[in-house]
C-alpha cells in the first residue's frame, strides 16, 4: 500500500511537472520572420539577411517568444514562390506552426528607401501591428527595424512600457543670425524685397508641421512645431532661439500637421495636432491648452483633421474633416468650420462637400475683392482650385505645387494583396498681404523631385522654394519667390517671427542624410524678413 502511495505520489509530480513545461511551451509564442522582399537596383541581400537577424534577436524572449530558426523558415518559404503577400505569409506560418508571421518589403531609390512591413496573428484574432515608412537615407532602415521590433515588444508581447510623457525642459541652443544675401528672392514683378535671413541650428528629426502663437500667455509668441512623435514649443527674442517646452511624445501615432489658434475664446491658444494611428490608417489627433502651469490635453483621438485658416483680415477659423477608421480616403468626408462651446468642438457650416480636396490644404481669402472669401485649396493632383461654393472648384490651375511626405495608408480592395495604398496628404496654403498694397497673395511651399522618373507611391524631393501667387481674375501669376533651398520644405508661416516688429516668412526645411547606416533626418528652420527695417 505504501509502494503504491509512493508510486502515484511520485507519478503525480511527473504529471504537474510535464503540465507545467507543456503550460510554459504552449505560452511561448511562436515567431515566423519571413525574408524582406527587396525592390532595388542593386544587390542588398545582406539587408535581407540583416533584417531577418535583427528582429529575431529583438523579438527573442525566453519562455515569452520562440523566434523560429531562420534556415528554417527560409525553407519553408522556398515552397510557397508562387504565392505573394498575405496567402503566402499565412502558408508559411501554418506550414511552420507559427502563432505570428512577420514579412514586409523593402524598397530603395538611390539614397531613400521604403519600409512596408507588418506582424500578423495568424488566427486573425488581433490587427496587425505595421510600419510604412518613407526615410530620407539608406542609413535609417535598420533604426527603423529596430523601432518596429520594440513597437511589437510593447504592443503586442506588452514586453516594457510605453515612455512617459516628459515635462517641459528649457535648453538654450548656440544660434544667431546670418549676414546678409542678395540671393534670398527672385523678384517676379518689380517689387522690393529685403536680403536678411536668419538660420536655426540642424534638428536631430524631422519638422512635420507647425505654426506661431502666444501659446503660454506670457505677451510673446511662440513657434510650436512638430516631429513625428513630439511636439516642441521654442520662443525667439534677443536672437536666441530657445526651446521652452517639449510636450505630447508619443512614439506610437504619427503626427501629421500642427495649428494654433484661440478657437474656444478663453484667452489661450489651443495647440491643434493631426494625428494617425500606428496604421495610419485612423485619425487620432488632440488639442492642448496651457492652463498657466502646465499644457493639459483637453480635446483626445479625435477622427478629425484639423486645419486653423488665417485669413488677412478676421479672426482665425478652424476647419476640419473627419476620417474614420478604415473608411474611404482622405477626401472622403466633407469639410466644415469648426465652433466651439467651451469643452468640444463641433461642424457649424459645411463649406466643401466630400470628394474635392483635404482640408490641409486650404487657405481663405477675398481675392475678387468684394467681400465674398473663397477657398482656395489643392486638389488630388496638387493643383491649385478656387471654391465659390461648397459643390466644386471655379478654377483649377495647371501647375502643381507641395510636396508632402505626410501619408494615409488605404487598405487594397484584393484580399490577396496586403500592401496598403499610400496617399499623400496636399500641404499647407497661407494668404498674405506681404507688400500691403491690398491685394491678397496665396503662399505656396514648391518642393521639386529628385528624379523624374520614381517609383508609384514613393516620394522623394532635394530642392524646394516658397512661392507667392497674385490673382487677376484669369488665374494665378507668380509675383515673387524665395531662392532655392537644399531640401524639402515641410511647412511655414508668416509672422513677427522674433518679436521685433518685422514680420517674416519663417519656413521649416528638411535636409536627407547620404551616410550608409549613420546618417540621420535633419531639419533647420529659415526666417526671411518681408519687410525692411526703418
Amino acid at each position: 500500500m505504501k509502494k503504491i502511495f509512493q508510486f502515484i505520489l511520485v507519478l503525480s509530480v511527473i504529471l504537474v511537472s510535464m503540465n507545467v513545461y507543456s503550460f510554459c511551451e504552449a505560452a511561448a509564442a511562436r515567431i515566423a520572420v519571413l525574408p524582406f522582399q527587396i525592390n532595388a537596383e542593386k544587390d542588398f541581400a545582406f539587408l535581407q539577411d540583416g533584417i531577418q537577424d535583427m528582429l529575431g534577436s529583438r523579438l527573442s524572449w525566453e519562455n515569452k517568444v520562440f523566434v523560429i530558426d531562420k534556415n528554417t523558415v527560409n525553407t519553408a518559404a522556398k515552397s510557397f514562390e508562387n504565392f505573394s503577400g498575405k496567402s503566402r505569409a499565412l502558408l508559411i506560418g501554418g506550414k511552420l506552426n507559427a502563432d505570428y508571421i512577420i514579412y514586409g518589403s523593402l524598397t530603395l531609390l538611390g539614397d531613400t528607401a521604403s519600409i512596408d512591413a507588418k506582424i500578423t496573428d495568424i488566427t486573425g484574432k488581433n490587427e496587425p501591428t505595421t510600419i510604412f515608412k518613407q526615410i530620407n537615407s539608406i542609413g535609417q532602415v535598420i533604426p527603423e527595424i529596430n523601432k518596429f521590433a520594440t513597437d511589437i515588444n510593447t504592443i503586442v508581447f506588452h514586453r516594457g512600457a510605453p515612455q512617459p510623457f516628459q515635462p517641459a525642459q528649457s535648453a538654450t541652443p548656440n544660434q544667431e543670425f546670418i549676414s546678409k544675401s542678395d540671393q534670398n528672392f527672385v523678384i517676379m514683378e518689380s517689387k522690393d524685397k529685403p536680403q536678411t535671413f536668419w538660420k536655426s541650428k540642424s534638428f536631430e528629426h524631422s519638422i512635420v508641421g507647425m505654426d506661431f502663437g502666444d501659446v503660454n500667455n506670457d505677451g510673446i509668441k511662440e513657434t510650436v512645431y512638430i516631429s513625428n512623435h513630439a511636439v516642441y514649443i521654442y520662443q525667439n527674442t534677443n536672437n536666441s532661439f530657445k526651446q521652452i517646452a517639449k510636450i505630447a511624445e508619443n512614439r506610437i501615432n504619427d503626427y501629421i500637421g500642427v495649428d494654433v489658434a484661440d478657437i474656444n475664446n478663453n484667452g489661450t491658444p489651443e495647440i491643434f495636432v493631426s494625428s494617425l494611428v500606428q496604421g495610419k490608417n485612423k485619425a487620432s489627433s488632440f488639442v492642448i491648452e496651457y492652463d498657466g502651469a502646465k499644457y493639459n490635453t483637453i480635446i483626445d483621438r479625435s477622427p478629425w483633421y484639423y486645419r486653423v485658416v488665417k485669413p488677412v483680415t478676421g479672426r482665425p477659423v478652424l476647419m476640419a474633416q473627419k476620417q474614420e477608421y478604415r473608411r474611404g480616403d482622405i477626401y472622403s468626408s466633407p469639410i466644415s468650420i469648426m465652433v466651439s462651446d467651451g469643452s468640444k468642438y463641433f461642424p457649424e457650416k459645411m463649406v466643401i462637400k466630400a470628394g474635392l480636396t483635404n482640408v490641409f490644404g486650404i487657405g481663405y481669402g477675398d481675392l475678387e475683392k468684394n467681400g465674398q472669401k473663397s477657398i482656395i485649396a489643392f486638389d488630388k493632383n496638387d493643383y491649385i482650385s478656387i471654391f465659390n461654393n461648397p459643390t466644386g472648384s471655379s478654377w483649377t490651375g495647371t501647375t502643381k505645387f507641395g510636396g508632402n511626405m505626410s501619408r494615409f495608408l488605404i487598405e487594397p480592395d484584393d484580399p490577396t494583396n496586403d500592401h496598403p495604398v499610400p496617399q499623400y496628404y496636399p500641404m499647407r496654403l497661407r494668404t498674405a498681404d506681404t507688400d500691403q498694397d491690398g491685394e491678397i497673395e496665396v503662399i505656396t511651399a514648391a518642393n521639386y523631385a529628385k528624379a523624374k522618373t520614381m517609383v508609384k507611391g514613393f516620394r522623394s524631393f532635394n530642392k524646394s522654394q516658397i512661392q507667392a501667387l497674385g490673382w487677376d481674375s484669369l488665374g494665378f501669376k507668380p509675383l515673387w519667390a524665395t531662392r532655392s533651398l537644399s531640401g524639402r520644405i515641410s511647412d511655414f508661416f508668416i509672422e513677427d517671427f522674433d518679436n521685433d516688429g518685422v514680420t517674416e516668412i519663417v519656413i521649416s526645411v528638411v535636409t536627407k542624410g547620404t551616410a550608409l547606416f549613420s546618417s540621420k533626418p535633419k531639419s533647420h528652420i529659415v526666417a526671411y524678413e518681408l519687410t525692411k527695417s526703418k
